[in-house]
Order: structure tokens, then sequence, then C-alpha cells
């Protein structure tokens, strides 16, 4: 007998994301109208919902100028959801979108997609502004991981049906590959003169006016080898002083001791090379780094960053930085 899904699977199919999705939200509202509410909470930090909803839930939405992807909808709610199956977002598209809104008690547009930047950060900025001036519309930026694990900490290990269905939308999401693929990538920049000093800090730097991509990993990489992996623990971006570290204490995320120090020593080291790094630099930290020989089977050397994704070198689940490390060896790449 073939497995019975909750969720249909219909490869290729346009807005099958979003249709899916607008199942899958409205079996949490069938289970429990509470939970559904917590849900969207979960989502928008400091949101506010009405005390009790009653959603009318619409699929293809027109506003005159665009088409949302669907919309729950009842008097003193509106929320809007627009979900892309990559980072194809467009500025013009859902400043359109705003005008589905209306006056009311909570207006909020949710961006769905697999990863954490469905826009570059300038345009998410404008996007904000503009929604908040027109019809106070609240933007939430999530990802399909994001909505699957807060919908299972609204369950407890007896409500098999509901982690049933959960998990059953987590198995469409990844079969149709819409779960973060960030985890799996490895950064993999030419180190050149800094690679001594990215060893022994255990960090890459690079000017923040660089557009990388938040990653799982980090690959040092010099003479056509990936000498070293880590796990990227923290990206940081501070402007603090070479001779005391003054700024590093307000970084957000917030700095270890040892991070600061590893930072501090990598800006002094870079001094000594004629670079200054303590001002508009992004650090990509990881706790340690671990030794492979990761090589490059094709000619001449990489020009700029790289992303590998580990999933097509290594088994998944991946092991720890020591086993993927170990399985690198006797890996290559091109």
């Amino acid at each position: 007998m073939s497995e019975v899904h909750y969720f249909p699977r219909y490869k290729g199919r346009e807005n099958f994301a979003s249709n899916n999705t607008l199942l899958f939200l409205l079996r949490v509202y069938q289970d429990n109208q509470r939970k559904l509410e917590n849900l969207l909470s979960s989502l928008g930090d400091g949101l506010t919902l009405p005390a009790r909803i009653g959603l009318r839930f619409h699929n293809q939405v027109g506003t005159g100028g665009s088409v949302l992807d669907m919309a729950l909808v009842q008097d003193g709610l509106n929320l809007g959801v627009e979900t892309k199956r990559g980072r194809t977002f467009g500025m013009d598209q859902l400043l359109r979108h705003l005008d589905a809104f209306r006056q009311g008690t909570s207006n909020v547009l949710l961006l769905l997609c697999p990863d954490n930047d469905p826009l570059p950060e300038a345009e998410m900025v404008e996007l904000r502004a503009a929604a908040a001036k027109r019809n106070n519309v609240t933007v939430i930026a999530t990802t399909f991981e994001d909505l699957i694990a807060n919908a299972r900490l609204l369950y407890a290990a007896h409500d098999e049906e509901m982690l049933a269905v959960i998990d059953d939308y987590a198995a469409y999401c990844a079969e149709e590959e819409l779960l973060s693929i960030e985890k799996f990538l490895m950064f993999v920049p030419p180190c050149g003169q800094s690679y001594d000093t990215n060893l022994a800090c255990s960090l890459y730097f690079c000017p923040t006016s660089y557009s990388r991509r938040r990653v799982g990993y980090l690959g040092v990489y010099s003479e056509r080898t990936i000498t070293h992996i880590g796990q990227i623990r923290k990206v940081v971006c501070p402007n603090f002083g070479i001779d005391s570290g003054t700024g590093l204490e307000a970084t957000q995320p917030r700095l270890t001791d040892d991070e600061r120090r590893r930072i501090l020593t990598a800006a002094q080291q870079a001094e000594g090379l004629g670079w200054s790094i303590t001002q508009e630099h992004q650090f990509f930290l990881c706790d340690r780094l671990v030794e492979t020989d990761f090589r490059k089977d094709t000619p001449r050397g990489i020009q700029g960053h790289r992303y590998l994704d580990l999933r097509e070198y290594v088994p998944t689940p991946l092991g720890s930085v020591d086993e993927v490390a170990t399985m690198l060896r006797a890996k290559t790449w091109g």
C-alpha cells in the first residue's frame, strides 16, 4: 500500500507550496484555534492579534495590482502570505501587495521562503517603512523551517495526529527543497596572506560591503586545497579600537572573552600586513578549525569565494566537524 500523505505531492506545480502551507495552517486552526494564534505570534516578534480569531482562508487573492498567494482574514485581522521557492521576492510585487490591506486592528504580510534573507537588508528596511506608512502593515519574514519548528513546540508527544501532520508537511517541504540548505553549505574564501591569521584565530574576515551568505561552515582555502574546516558559530560586524578592543563588548550577538581576544588578535596581525579591519568589517567565527585535505581537482585556483554543499560529499545527517573533516580527506571538488 502506498503511503498516505496529508499534503499532496505534485512536482513542478505552480503554487503548491502556497496551497500546502494554507492547508497546514488550516489543520492547526481546526485542531485548536489558540494554537494557531500562538503559532502566528511566535513568527513575529511582538506581534499582537485579536483576543480570539475566526479566520476565513482564501487562496490567490487579487489586489488589483498583484496576487497574494493566500490570505487569512477576519474582522480586525488581515494576514497576507506570500511564499517563494527560492530567493525570488521582488520589491515591486511586494509593494503592490500592500494594497491588499485595509485599516484594521492587525495587518500582517508574512514572507515565507527557504532562506533567512528574502530581501537585501536595505530593501527590507524600505519595505517595512512603506508597509508601516500604508495601512500600518507589519512585515514578517520567516522560513518554512522556522514555521515547522514553531509548530512542533505547540504539541506534546501524545498529540500524535497533529505531530503526524507536521511531519508530513516537513517531509513535503524537504522533498520540494523548501527547507533551508544554508546549514549544509560551506563558505570557501581564498585566504592568501591572511591564511596564518585565519588558522590562528579560527575565523575569517572581510569588508561588510562584500555580500556573503550566512551558512553553516567555513572552509579555509589555500593553494587549491581546503586545509581546515569549522562550524560558523557567529557572524559579527564590530567597530572597535585596535589597542584596547573597545567596542567589541557591544557587539550583537554578544561575544565571549575568547571571541573578543581572537578578533583583536586578528586585527593586530592584519595591521602588521598593512590592513585595517577594525571598522566596517565582518568576522565569521568558529569555535575551532579542524585539519582536512579537501582538494580541488580542476586546474587553476579560485579567484573569488565559493559555496559548497556538503551533502554532495558527506552523508547526512552530518556528523561532528571532526567526522566531516575526516570524510572530506578522501574527496575532491571542482
